[in-house]
């Protein structure tokens, strides 16, 4: 995929470290959780392709 990339934007494509990716994609996991809690949109169906604007996750509250 990244030489399609490439190929069709004719450009250097730069891939951080792995340990940079896992960063920041729990930073945006994270960060979708914390918009799931306050009962906002976090997954857009311009982004995703769906047919309707999602509230993605699940959460669970441990009873006492």
């Amino acid at each position: 995929m990244i030489d399609q990339i490439k190929t069709k934007l004719n450009c250097s494509v730069i891939i951080p470290e792995e340990k940079i990716v896992d960063y920041k994609e729990a930073l945006i996991f994270a960060f979708m959780g914390k918009l799931r809690l306050q009962n906002k949109i976090n997954c857009l169906k311009t982004v995703t392709g769906a047919k309707k604007i999602t509230h993605q996750a699940l959460y669970f509250i441990k009873k006492p």
